[in-house]
């Protein structure tokens, strides 16, 4: 795999230029330009201006500026085009709302496309947010809450369910820490993260069945990025408490970047006493973490990126007994020590883009409590070690297509075929497969207006394949793939518009059930009897 990663066989990148504007033409400067599938970002100028280097292929760009409403664009690198100069304009917003999810599909998409229920926690509120427990912190979103003891350990609760049936991400990568009891949380450090992203609802058809309640997702800190210039280094200091249960937290960061190299160091402590209430002090809800993390990783121009990050997440946590015995000094307590070893990386393909994430976890949880003479003894000790792999192959702008040629009639199938991106290539052999045929099945029940989130999920539009049918001379257009908000109702009323191509071919959507049979210049079908209310199928 390291092999795959970094192989010196690495695509030449093409520069992609923009100016982010606002509603009354004015540039913004300082806005975060960042292409969420590989995690890089670049500010824009006083004159609103950006560039930055791309490898060919099809990339998602999320632009970000305080006091404005986040924006997302597609894009199309290379492949035979040339990249026009792009102009994003951003709308003043008192509302700060993240514009994109890479949990709800594993890649990025617009947030108000995706076809789960998601929210997520970022900048400011997720600062003010912050805990030393990663179940507290998602308790600010809307249908969560959380399972506690004390202030300092808690389960995340989506939907009424919890444990192992809600997954909880870090990096990518499953957690398989937290499901033992009600004392024992995910070990994730809050101070360390920069979103996170949160499906309420089942999600195992992406993610197995410990997803049927929902998944939370926390994405790192990016690595520092020299962009090209001189190399630096910075540091940070961060310094907070609380006065209940007189809370100190203290933490470090050093990182740099030089040349495609980016590094981090992170540290961070957390003590307290025990909390108290009106009726007086909760004996033994104190709490005493270390926690820490250093990562590095490599950019290419290409496109391709490895990274590498340690964590380290431990403390001890003291667990409130509702029935204390009489004079008893000390109390139960969790000990616990995990330590992840993370691997990530990307390589671009053409319109193909391998995707590699792998683990080692170990992590180790200690019950100690007093025994009958006093005397401090443990209860259990357990000791989990996991690894894990997980490959993607994410693919854009290609599909493979069939033709069928029998007895002087032909048919021919493309799916996922997005016509609005493709290169002038990929458009002419996609044209020549389906030059034409009697039948041509191809996918693409979006509205114009929809081309963004058709392009997400790989589709066209209804109108751009009525333009490829003419083009390929086929005799008839039937439709597949329909927005996943869309009702069949909604669909009986979009279908009924869109009966002919520009040229007069007939048009037609596809149904679940439908019988297609194939004959010369005309296609015959089951739904000449079929009811009205018969239902449409997405696939």
């Amino acid at each position: 795999m390291l092999f795959l990663l970094l192989s010196s066989l690495l695509a030449p990148a093409d520069t992609v230029s923009g100016r982010v504007i606002d509603d009354a033409g004015q540039p913004v400067a300082q806005a975060i330009v960042e292409v969420v599938d590989l995690g890089r970002s670049v500010p824009t100028g006083m004159d609103g201006a950006f560039r930055i280097a791309l490898a060919p292929g099809r990339y998602t760009l999320a632009v970000r500026r305080h006091g404005f409403a986040s924006a997302v664009r597609e894009i199309s690198v290379g492949g035979g085009q040339p990249t026009a100069s792009l102009e994003i304009v951003l709308t003043p917003s008192a509302f700060r709302l993240e514009p994109v999810t890479v949990t709800a599909t594993r890649q990025p998409l617009a947030a108000e496309f995706s076809p789960l229920p998601t929210d997520a926690l970022a900048g400011d509120e997720l600062r003010r947010a912050q805990s030393v427990s990663l179940a507290h912190v998602v308790e600010a979103l809307p249908g969560v809450r959380a399972i506690t003891t004390g202030s300092q350990v808690g389960k995340p609760v989506i939907r009424g369910f919890y444990g192992p049936r809600v997954l909880v991400l870090e990096n990518g990568s499953r957690l398989e820490d937290y499901s033992w009891s009600d004392e024992d949380g995910p070990s994730v450090e809050t101070a360390f993260v920069r979103r996170i992203e949160l499906i309420r609802g089942p999600a195992s058809v992406l993610y197995g069945s410990d997803a049927v309640g929902g998944v939370i997702n926390v994405i790192p800190e990016q690595l520092p990025d020299a962009g090209g210039g001189a190399a630096f280094t910075r540091t940070g200091f961060t310094l907070s408490g609380a006065s209940n249960n007189t809370e100190v937290d203290a933490g470090a960061r050093v990182e740099g970047a030089s040349g495609n190299f980016g590094w981090r160091v992170n540290a961070i402590g957390h003590g307290s006493s025990n909390l108290h209430t009106p009726a007086g002090e909760l004996r033994n809800t104190g709490f005493g973490a270390f926690n820490g993390e250093a990562a590095g990783g490599w950019r290419w121009p290409s496109g391709s990126d490895l990274a590498i990050r340690v964590v380290h997440y431990g403390g001890e946590f003291k667990l409130l007994e509702a029935n204390a015995p009489p004079g008893e000094k000390g109390g139960p307590a969790r000990k616990a020590g995990d330590e992840r070893i993370q691997i990530t990386g990307q390589r671009p393909w053409g319109a193909w883009r391998l995707e590699a994430k792998a683990q080692l976890q170990r992590h180790s949880l200690i019950e100690v409590a007093d025994d009958s003479t006093g005397k401090e003894s443990e209860q259990f000790n357990l000791l989990l070690q996991t690894g894990s792999l997980d490959l993607l192959l994410h693919h854009g702008g290609t599909t493979f297509g069939i033709r069928v040629e029998l007895d002087g009639t032909s048919f021919a199938y493309l799916p996922d075929h997005a016509l609005g991106s493709v290169s002038v290539d990929l458009r002419t052999s996609a044209e020549s497969l389906a030059a034409g045929v009697d039948l041509l099945l191809h996918d693409g029940q979006f509205l114009a207006s929809e081309r963004e989130v058709a392009g997400a999920y790989g589709h066209s539009t209804i109108d751009d394949a009525m333009r490829f049918a003419d083009r390929c001379g086929v005799g008839e257009l039937v439709l597949t793939h329909h927005a996943p908000t869309r009702t069949d109702a909604q669909l009986d009323a979009v279908a009924a518009t869109m009966t002919m191509t520009p040229q007069g071919r007939p048009v037609s959507f596809a149904r679940q059930g439908d019988t297609l049979l194939v004959a010369p210049a005309r296609l015959w079908t089951t739904a000449d009897a079929r009811p009205a209310t018969s239902p449409h199928s997405s696939e």
